[in-house]
């Protein structure tokens, strides 16, 4: 059964949607709003910056890892 380990180091994870205009620019933002609610209730609420359409960069405080034992 998996434990959940958490890690005190933060996770940046950097957004950037490619070709496709529009429709790539949804998907990004859709991407980020999915790992931030994730983030969220994990009590762990992630920091949001750059929220234009180049890039978007969400900092999560602490990393949670999935450990098998």
């Amino acid at each position: 059964m998996p434990e959940e380990v958490f890690f005190d180091a933060m996770c940046i994870v950097e957004i950037r949607p490619g070709r496709g205009g529009q429709d790539a620019e949804e998907f990004a933002g859709s991407i980020a709003r999915a790992i931030s609610a994730w983030s969220a209730r994990r009590n762990q609420p992630a920091t949001v910056s750059g929220s234009g359409t180049r890039s978007i960069t969400l900092t999560l405080p602490r990393t949670l890892v999935m450990a098998l034992r």
